[in-house]
């Protein structure tokens, strides 16, 4: 009897944790059952031209341009919110001034565009991190899924 009560209760453990898992898996961003994504290039930069006025980088910006599909049967919005970059262990997140510059300098910025069922487009997103850590290789992370950078 004592070992079958350990049974179900391991089965209602282990099926709480499932259920815990999915609720934060639906909470989050994009994952990557629903979204597929590649970094078609990627580039530092100290400031981004445009037909206005150039912005700097306090450190350096880190730029890329991304390829994203969305594999889901309704829209996914790819918010600024669910995009990091990850150097060496640590995320940064998007660098608003660096968007607007390249949105100011014709290019089209991927943070917080929207993409219908089985659609796919490409963008522009950058990160302004500090000078050391844009030698290491970016990696760039989208709901929680990371994918390194393609090396030059």
């Amino acid at each position: 009897m004592a070992k079958k009560l350990a049974l179900l209760g391991a089965a209602i453990l282990l099926l709480d944790g499932v259920v815990a898992a999915a609720w934060a898996a639906s909470r989050s961003g994009p994952t990557s059952s629903s979204l597929s994504w590649r970094i078609l290039r990627s580039y530092n930069a100290r400031q981004i031209e445009n037909a206005y006025i150039p912005v700097k980088a306090k450190g350096v910006y880190v730029i890329m341009n991304v390829a994203a599909t969305n594999n889901a049967a309704r829209p996914l919005m790819l918010s600024s919110s669910s995009i990091r970059l990850e150097l060496n262990g640590v995320k940064y997140v998007l660098a608003p001034a660096g968007l607007q510059a390249l949105g100011l300098a014709g290019d089209k910025v991927l943070a917080d565009s929207s993409l219908r069922p089985a659609g796919s487009t490409s963008g522009w997103l950058a990160f302004d991190v500090p000078l050391k850590a844009a030698a290491s290789v970016p990696e760039l992370c989208l709901g929680g899924t990371c994918v390194p950078a393609p090396s030059v």
